[in-house]
């Protein structure tokens, strides 16, 4: 993939590279011995300490014998008690693929904008960018059982020229049957004033849509990414919930 968003971009230079299952078990090794869980207490709430690994991309489907290794050993040396999410571009999803990663108890995280237009946008396939991304990983959805999408989550990566569309995308992407959207902004990018005010108005749209779902369902939420916007209007995430020990595993040892 290609997409004009992804941050990755501006990190992985050279030859393509791949970690061997030896370097990622010593990654693994090492990150568990230097966390521990543990409980933080503050003045008014109780902190809990989360352990997580991620493993990404390029695209982890690629190699998935690879993949399916290390989270073998990720679930051998840490058990159930390790938050592990893969994140994937979706295009390489089959059913026992994706049936071994929920076995798993996998965070899995399939990296979908929402609807075509919004998805095909930024997103592309290297190589070839006339291919439509949204399309194929429509195609791979389609060949699960529902009951997988409902315990998977969608990657949403929202930018100045798709935020407008925020709230339908949601409702696109909830209509799929997804557990949870994980939104993210465009790191590299850097919204135009009239952008932010857009942006404000997204949010607003997407809480009274969630107010909506809890009235329909009474389902539950979890914070993913809190945003709260300081002076000259700069987005800084701020984690609300937890103190997460995580590291994140790239193809290349990034």
């Amino acid at each position: 993939m290609a997409c004009h968003y992804c941050y990755f971009l501006t990190q992985n230079k050279g030859k393509a590279r791949c970690l061997t299952l030896e370097q990622l078990k010593r990654a693994v090794d090492l990150w568990i011995s230097y966390t521990k869980p543990v409980n933080l207490k503050g003045l008014s709430t109780e902190l809990t300490r989360v352990r997580k690994i991620e493993l990404v991309g390029g695209e982890p489907f690629l190699n998935f014998p690879l993949l399916r290794d290390i989270v073998g050993y990720i679930r051998y040396r840490a058990g159930e008690t390790m938050d592990v999410s893969v994140y994937t571009n979706g295009s390489l999803m089959t059913k026992d693929r994706v049936r071994y990663l929920l076995d798993q108890q996998i965070n899995l995280v399939i990296s979908l904008d929402g609807g075509k237009g919004t998805t095909d946008l930024n997103r592309k396939f290297c190589g070839n960018p006339g291919k439509s991304v949204f399309d194929t990983v429509m195609a791979g959805l389609d060949r699960l059982p529902r009951e997988y999408i409902h315990r998977m989550y969608a990657g949403v990566t929202s930018t100045s020229e798709t935020i407008g569309s925020l709230v339908n995308d949601a409702k696109f992407l909830v209509g799929l049957g997804f557990r949870e959207i994980f939104l993210d902004l465009d790191m590299l990018e850097i919204w135009p004033p009239e952008k932010i005010g857009e942006l404000h108005r997204a949010l607003r749209g997407l809480k009274d849509y969630y107010v909506s779902l809890l009235g329909e369902r009474g389902s539950p939420y979890r914070a993913n990414k809190v945003y709260s916007f300081g002076f000259n209007d700069k987005l800084k995430p701020r984690d609300m919930s937890c103190v997460t020990d995580e590291i994140t595993l790239g193809p290349d040892g990034g």
